[in-house]
């Protein structure tokens, strides 16, 4: 145990040494959520506190005088004597929101940023992938997901007797040797990241956000662990006890530890949840539209639980004759995904909670078939619904023939542009009616045509081999000579033909 014991222990005494050595000849301030687990005053530092927390603050080195500014502007003085550390304020439920100023009389000063947690709205973020639609819940820490797949979170209630199934908790480490009272570290997720200026030095301070530290009884095939009430602090914890994400460290024996995700919830969740509970939820995308998730959220003085409809909607695409047409792509304004030749539509990227009646949404579309745009209609889409998109199609087949009996390798096949994929020369494939330049190309070998589609075709494409240049080169060369031949047998005939015109008279005489 006292290996366990040592890291608190090092953290309480460090700091006031920490902040003393800092000041010397010089008056100090510690302050904190705890009155035994303090931090140093930095200047333009801030610290966050929830409404029913404590602010804590002790004297170092001689008495000090601060200033407690509320953001409405009234002000406290309070001096601070040397010795026990003083109770400066508790932010309750008539507190301003916002952010205070702690300012020492030598006007330094910091930040406290008071937040109302009973204010913050709650939200779904979805994000869309291959498989799967993620929903994950944001805002309000009053807000989780139940029926969630394991091995999620175990929900810990504040202030009540928590019991805790020891093979679902242990798992693999069942078998170790227990004894009857265990030591439960209970963290937060976020580490305690803590910064200013001290003396006019930059400082930082980052701490293991240690809430509390349990003794858990182990009775039967249960622990039994009692949590301090939501916003307590733990005489050896760092931070008060808050709703929200968190970290069961299990001490097994003084050396050895293993960790749970955990889930900080307050009273009104007691008897609503079970576990296992989480923050964020996956959902196979084939099971959406039959599927709602279920969220328990405190408003108020209890919890209820919430069945949202993921705002998801399906689009198939047929063709003229009512067939699934299969190798489409589609483009819209929205989150898509292609599963089994069906497009998922992600309506909305977040949304409230409880959530706003699920209104019909327009939107254009692009639908591609086999790369190729066959549609653009504006579709009017809700969340849960499944829909029947008929686009008009042509079949085209397609058969490349060569001179030879084998067709050469490394034959492409490419309409408008687009390689297509063939079996020896041969591929049909489901097109938009249009105007198409097909082209099939090999090395020294190469076929096209330009043809309309309007109506179910077959085309053949025969290679023909490719005048190269240097082939181009020579047949000019011969055809250059053979043009000189001529020219010149024409000349010699001309010169020939002059000459016996030229001696006809005196042969005559």
């Amino acid at each position: 145990m006292l290996r366990i014991l040592l890291p608190i222990t090092l953290i309480a005494l460090t700091l006031p040494l920490i902040c003393l050595g800092l000041a010397i000849d010089e008056r100090g301030l510690m302050i904190g959520y705890t009155n035994t687990n303090l931090f140093p005053f930095l200047e333009n530092g801030s610290l966050e506190f929830h409404l029913g927390e404590k602010l804590w603050a002790r004297a170092i080195g001689g008495e000090v005088e601060v200033i407690l500014r509320s953001p409405s502007g009234s002000e406290s003085i309070r001096r601070i004597g040397v010795g026990e550390p003083m109770l400066l304020k508790v932010f309750n439920g008539e507190s301003d929101v916002g952010t205070w100023i702690l300012e020492t009389m030598n006007h330094r000063s910091m930040h406290i940023i008071v937040k109302d947690p009973e204010r913050i709205p709650s939200y779904v973020r979805y994000r869309i992938g291959e498989k799967y639609l993620v929903a994950e819940l944001d805002g309000s820490a009053n807000a989780v997901f139940i029926e969630v797949e394991d091995p999620g979170r175990y929900p810990l209630i504040a202030g009540e007797d928590n019991w805790l199934n020891l093979s679902n908790l242990l798992g693999e480490h069942l078998g170790a040797k227990l004894g009857n009272e265990i030591t439960v570290d209970i963290l937060s997720e976020d580490n305690i990241v803590y910064e200013g200026s001290l003396r006019g030095s930059a400082y930082r301070l980052e701490l293991e956000p240690l809430v509390t530290r349990a003794t858990a009884r182990v009775e039967g095939t249960f622990l039994y662990i009692h949590l301090p009430a939501i916003h307590e602090s733990d005489a050896r914890g760092t931070i008060p006890l808050r709703p929200g994400k968190a970290v069961m460290r299990i001490w097994l024996n003084e050396t050895y530890a293993v960790s749970r995700s955990a889930y900080i919830l307050d009273k009104r969740f007691v008897g609503v949840v079970k576990p296992p509970i989480d923050r964020i939820l996956s959902i196979p995308l084939n099971d959406a539209l039959n599927r709602s998730m279920k969220i328990v959220m405190a408003d108020g003085k209890r919890a209820e639980v919430l069945e949202v409809i993921p705002p998801i909607a399906l689009l198939r695409i047929q063709d003229q004759h009512g067939n699934q047409v299969t190798n489409i792509s589609i483009v819209a304004g929205i989150p898509v995904s292609i599963v089994n030749n069906m497009a998922y539509m992600l309506l909305r990227q977040d949304e409230s909670i409880p959530t706003p009646p699920s209104l019909p949404l327009k939107i254009p579309v692009r639908i591609y078939v086999n790369g190729l745009e066959a549609g653009s209609p504006i579709v009017s889409l809700v969340s849960g619904r499944a829909y029947n998109l008929t686009i008009s199609l042509r079949r085209l087949t397609i058969e490349i023939v060569s001179q030879d009996s084998e067709l050469p390798k490394n034959l492409e096949l490419r309409i408008n542009g687009t390689t297509f994929k063939h079996e020896n020369g041969t591929c049909s494939y489901l097109l938009p009616p249009g105007r198409y330049t097909i082209e099939a190309t090999a090395p020294g070998l190469r076929g096209f045509t330009i043809m309309d589609l309007s109506e179910d075709s077959k085309v053949k494409i025969a290679l023909e081999k490719i005048i190269r240049l240097e082939d181009a080169l020579k047949i000019s060369a011969i055809v250059e000579l053979i043009c000189a031949s001529i020219l010149a047998l024409m000349n010699y005939k001309d010169a020939r033909f002059g000459k016996e015109a030229r001696l006809m008279p005196f042969l005559t005489a």
